[in-house]
């Protein structure tokens, strides 16, 4: 159930956490002494270049609340800090801000972090895992919106200039992935008296809920008021909940053992984003409630020392922290609509008290991620998940006059819109169908045909993998080894790949769940599985070093089956979590495919009869119009032993596609476009092929409707299924 709640910050409260707010109230401390200093003195102590650190912030305030004797009083302090610059600071900390060099324009926080060996985000807004990636601003996306629907003046603050308060209201969103966007500051008027209540449609702040993979999820608002406030004072608050954001981020981290990647976008010098796209709707999500309680705590300590850069009278009200927790793509408020009810934040303090009441509205797109098989020649088949029908299919075969079937629910469970649907045919008259379902479990769903009729579909789903956990919205992968063989696998929460299986040899029913190797990933990464010849299993993953490392089930020496790794292919570097595409396109033969740092698509070959059976790679696929985001999934499909077809949406919003096979003489070519239609980027592409000139990819457009793209031959088709 979707949920709108205040958050009891308090509960959160540790000795850790404490411990972190008092050292950021020193960092505070701190930057403003270096900021009083530069107004003193500013080209002994130079500012950052940067305007959105705390230095730079303080003094444009300061010059900006036109105040003579109080800007005098500043520089005097200022002299007072550069002599002795540790007087306030904790002595449990001193060392710590001893290193810090005033004389330098590299910011207070920026050296402590330096010291502290910390980690943030290099980009906000840049995804670690594909799936979602940001968007283009026109491409259409689900939003969560904070609104403002109503405020209440229970009492003034008593004397100000106008002899009445001028209310503020601003605050900054903490997403599950880490990331901290403002919402502005938003000028609620003047001539605020005892009793006034006025009605209000203001838009406070818009969270992006396309961005990311992974569910439940959970986001925040963390929001004050303020009497006489402005910019300055909410790029202050702005920075305080980023700095906040970093402490709370490494200590989870911390707790996630290092799994969390926080890391990792550092060490192989990528963008990424702080947590991790699937660590963030799970241990990810209390980064919020960490947040919120700092910033709290920091301001009502810290407000008093700093309030003096600010306009006479300004009045900073202590924080409070809204959250919105979301179960799944699509999920709605309890009466069905996409409100949710009404909150009241009161807001007392300064001997006056303000009620400001707030809902949250969710507006989403269409999200499912449609995924394509042909067990057969001339035969297709769709299947996607809904949230109120769990698996939906249509078909397309000459039974059904080469016309496609209208959606058909095959099976009914909790399932988020966006979770990606694996397909597999363990032989031509059998089909199944995997996915991860809301509660952490792995759905199956199965059909038998016959020459002459069909078994209905029928529902198994498979163990629980406890205590460890998946999570909904990201891949299962599966292949069939053999006749009638379904091996499946997933990263779980703890990073490790666990695989469970089905056939002759558990009596056709599901068993597992068993720990493949001790190969440590992001929570949720992709598993690329492929079955190189009979028996045989090769799984492919970015590791948290970047590099792809494998895992292979096969015989050994002496004929005992076993797995071997995980061993690292080559050396290329991709973004932690991304897609890797493996195919085998003939026996003991499987190829690579994946995007890069910088957004290269790269393969990779290992044959048995080549290389003396050593892998080769990583080259480029062409070097025309082969740039994609980092991360972005690809899709191939083998039309024969020497055709291989690649796609991927590109930045542009359109399906691009590449080829090697004779008609390229065997060397890699394009990339080509393939119609008009814009899609999301980072979106993988179901393609298949049901005959040596036939290709068929689908899409879900923003529209809510597949659609495809066939080509027969000699040219594409687009149309809507």
């Amino acid at each position: 159930m979707v949920k709108l709640s205040v958050v009891d910050t308090d509960l959160v409260r540790t000795p850790e956490l404490d411990a972190m707010a008092k050292e950021i109230i020193d960092q505070i401390r701190f930057a403003s002494g270096k900021a009083m200093a530069n107004i003193a003195d500013p080209r002994v102590y130079p500012l950052p270049d940067d305007k959105n650190t705390i230095e730079r912030i303080l003094v444009d305030a300061a010059h900006e609340m036109g105040d003579a004797e109080r800007f005098e009083l500043l520089k005097s302090q200022g002299r007072k800090f550069a002599a002795s610059p540790l007087t306030k600071i904790d002595h449990r900390r001193s060392e710590l801000f001893q290193a810090v060099d005033l004389r330098s324009d590299i910011a207070v926080f920026e050296q402590i972090a330096t010291k502290r060996k910390f980690v943030r985000p290099l980009s906000e807004g840049q995804h670690v895992l594909s799936g979602n990636v940001p968007s283009p601003a026109e491409e259409p996306k689900s939003t969560l919106t904070w609104h403002l629907n109503k405020v209440l003046c229970n009492e003034e603050t008593g004397p100000t200039n106008a002899d009445s308060d001028h209310l503020y209201v601003g605050g900054t969103m903490i997403d599950p992935f880490g990331n901290a966007v403002s919402g502005g500051v938003h000028d609620l008027g003047d001539g605020w008296d005892t009793g006034n209540e006025l009605p209000f449609d203001t838009n406070v702040a818009v969270s992006n809920l396309s961005y990311g993979v992974g569910w439940p999820r959970t986001y925040y608002y963390i929001s004050a008021i303020s009497v006489r406030g402005n910019d300055k004072l909410y790029a202050f608050l702005d920075k305080l909940v980023q700095v906040a954001r970093d402490y709370a981020i490494n200590a989870a981290a911390t707790a996630a053992g290092g799994a969390a990647g926080a890391w990792i976008g550092l060490k192989i010098g990528a963008s990424v984003g702080s947590l991790g796209g699937f660590l963030g709707a799970a241990a990810g999500a209390a980064v919020g409630a960490l947040v919120g309680y700092l910033v709290g705590s920091v301001i009502a300590e810290i407000w008093n020392e700093v309030k003096g850069y600010f306009k006479n009278e300004t009045k900073l009200f202590g924080s409070i922290t809204m959250k919105v927790r979301l179960p799944n793509q699509g999920a709605l408020a309890p009466d069905g609509s996409n409100t949710l009810p009404n909150m009241n934040l009161v807001w007392p303090g300064f001997n006056g008290k303000y009620t400001l009441t707030f809902d949250v509205q969710l507006n989403w797109i269409p999200s499912f991620r449609p995924a394509a098989i042909a067990r057969m020649a001339d035969h297709l088949e769709l299947v996607a998940t809904d949230t109120s029908h769990g698996f939906k299919l249509r078909s397309w075969s000459s039974a059904t006059g080469h016309k496609w079937t209208d959606w058909e629910q095959i099976a009914n469970f909790g399932v988020s819109n966006d979770s990606p649907v694996t397909l597999v045919a363990p032989n031509p008259l059998r089909l199944t169908a995997l996915t991860i379902d809301t509660s952490g479990y792995v759905q199956s769903v199965e059909r038998q045909w016959s020459l002459t009729e069909a078994s209905g579909w029928k529902r198994e789903p498979l163990p629980s993998l406890s205590p460890t956990g998946l999570i909904c919205g990201s891949v299962v992968n599966a292949a069939s080894r053999g006749q009638n063989h379904v091996d499946v696998f997933a990263t779980a929460m703890d990073g490790h790949v666990y695989t469970a299986a089905k056939g002759p040899q558990t009596d056709n029913t599901w068993a597992g769940w068993w720990k493949v190797g001790e190969g440590q990933f992001l929570a949720g990464t992709p598993v690329a599985t492929i079955s190189r010849s009979e028996g045989r299993l090769d799984l492919f993953a970015v590791g948290l070093d970047g590099r792809i490392w494998s895992a292979a089930y096969g015989p050994d020496a002496a004929g005992n089956w076993d797995w071997v790794g995980w061993f690292p292919i080559l050396s290329e570097v991709f973004v932690p979590g991304t897609h890797v595409t493996a195919t085998s396109r003939q026996t003991d033969q499987i190829d690579l495919f994946a995007v890069n740092l910088n957004g290269e698509v790269r393969t990779a070959a290992w044959s048995a009869n080549a290389n003396a059976g050593k892998w080769a790679g990583w080259w480029r696929v062409t070097e025309i119009n082969g740039q994609f985001m980092p991360g972005t999934p690809i899709s191939a499909v083998h039309r024969s032993e020497r055709q291989i077809d690649l796609f991927a949406v590109g930045f542009d919003g359109r399906i691009w596609t590449a080829a090697w096979g004779p008609q390229t003489a065997e060397k890699w070519a394009g990339w080509w476009s393939i119609g008009d239609a814009r899609f999301a980027q980072g979106s993988v592409i179901a393609a298949t092929t049901c005959g040596v000139n036939r290709l068929d990819v689908f899409m879900r457009g923003f529209d809510g409707n597949v659609w495809s793209h066939a080509w027969d031959g000699e040219e594409w088709k687009t149309l809507i299924i």
